[in-house]
């Protein structure tokens, strides 16, 4: 995904299953975060936040967004945001749960359960993205 950025700016994510697709760009995010790369980061959280208003939150996606021991993230903080809306509403019938995260890795994660029980308003998140990257 990085190399196809880096020469085409484009993000190309591979796999057709929403949980994949959010994984790969949580994972992308980490990668940006490790080299410092704020316009790589930025691109891939535009894509994530676009997919993640239209697409319930999945658990890897979210394993992979608390991965890094650096905490407070804004890729965190997008997912626990859009988790937390999700578990108020109800997609198809179908709403998250805390019992959803008890058999994974974050089930026992306090600085996860905090920031999901705290979880406020993300706003816009242009604001937290880097003024040196444009959005084409």
């Amino acid at each position: 995904m990085f190399l196809t950025w880096l020469l085409y700016q484009k993000l190309d994510v591979g796999g057709s299953d929403e949980q994949s697709v959010q994984t790969q760009l949580a994972q992308a995010w980490n990668f940006g975060a490790e080299y410092e790369m704020p316009a790589f980061q930025d691109k891939v959280m535009r894509k994530l936040v676009k997919l993640l208003g239209t697409q319930r939150v999945h658990t890897r996606a979210v394993v992979e967004a608390y991965r890094p021991r650096e905490r407070g993230s804004l890729l965190q903080k997008a997912c626990v945001q859009h988790l937390a809306v999700d578990m108020e509403e109800t997609a198809e019938g179908i709403g998250w749960t805390r019992e959803d995260f008890m058999g994974c890795a974050l089930g026992t994660d306090s600085q996860f359960l905090l920031d999901l029980q705290f979880a406020g308003p993300l706003g816009d998140v242009e604001t937290f993205l880097s003024t040196a990257s444009d959005d084409g």
